[in-house]
């Protein structure tokens, strides 16, 4: 939030916020500030009341199941500008990422690292998808074949 004359009323409706009161509830009970990166990460979210909600209720469940307190998650997506893009990122499309993270906070990891960037290539997600129906992704022309019987390799 930039200017010293800008309230944080006005400045959540001007960035994109559809319900500016209950966004700073959510705001105080995290105990951001105007002048915190992740209020500014939040306000770029596709959908910013969504992406608040979502961060509200995952770092609160992520400090009810002992996995930090509210505090340590939301210093470590403070710490790290990279995690705390693509959770706010999730977190404002996804209403189901929400909940998911929300009961199983220790997820959050996959978006965490070196590693979380990373990107199957199209080759990739064509072959998992043709094994997803049974089709040899080396095939000329793949065709679906029948999917084995759990537990057992395709035939």
């Amino acid at each position: 939030m930039s200017g010293a004359r800008t309230s944080l009323t006005g400045w959540l409706a001007r960035v994109g916020f559809a319900d500016v009161a209950r966004a700073e509830r959510q705001i105080a009970e995290l105990g951001v500030t105007a002048d915190d990166p992740l209020l500014a990460a939040v306000a770029q979210a596709a959908d910013p009341d969504l992406a608040l909600a979502g961060l509200t209720v995952v770092a609160e469940r992520a400090a009810a199941q002992g996995c930090s307190t509210t505090g340590a998650f939301l210093a470590g997506l403070r710490e790290d500008p990279a995690f705390r893009a693509r959770l706010i990122a999730v977190l404002g499309v996804s209403k189901a990422l929400a909940e998911h993270l929300a009961r199983h906070p220790g997820d959050c990891a996959v978006l965490r690292g070196p590693g979380a960037d990373r990107r199957p290539g199209p080759a990739q997600i064509r072959a998992e998808l043709l094994r997803a129906v049974a089709a040899d992704p080396d095939a000329h022309e793949p065709a679906a074949g029948r999917p084995a019987a759990p537990g057992r390799a395709p035939g």
